[in-house]
């Protein structure tokens, strides 16, 4: 059996994946908690830690958002 090409955004003959309006709710609690982990840690470690997972939730939202409000969710 041969194996499926890889997925890639972009192309115009694979559906890019939809979102809800559920999917985009959760995406924002969790940019949110998240944010609230940001403002309590400490140690610097931990902080640059805090800004990659902040900078990754808000990029996540941002797109759920986009893709849902382009599928008119």
């Amino acid at each position: 059996m041969a194996d499926k090409p890889a997925w890639r955004w972009g192309q115009p003959d694979v559906p890019r994946p939809g979102w809800d309006k559920e999917q985009v709710a959760e995406a924002f609690r969790e940019w949110r908690a998240i944010e609230q982990y940001f403002q309590q840690v400490t140690d610097p470690g931990l902080v640059d830690h805090a800004i990659y997972l902040l900078k990754a939730a808000e990029e996540k939202y941002r797109v759920c958002l986009q893709e849902a409000r382009h599928r008119g969710a």
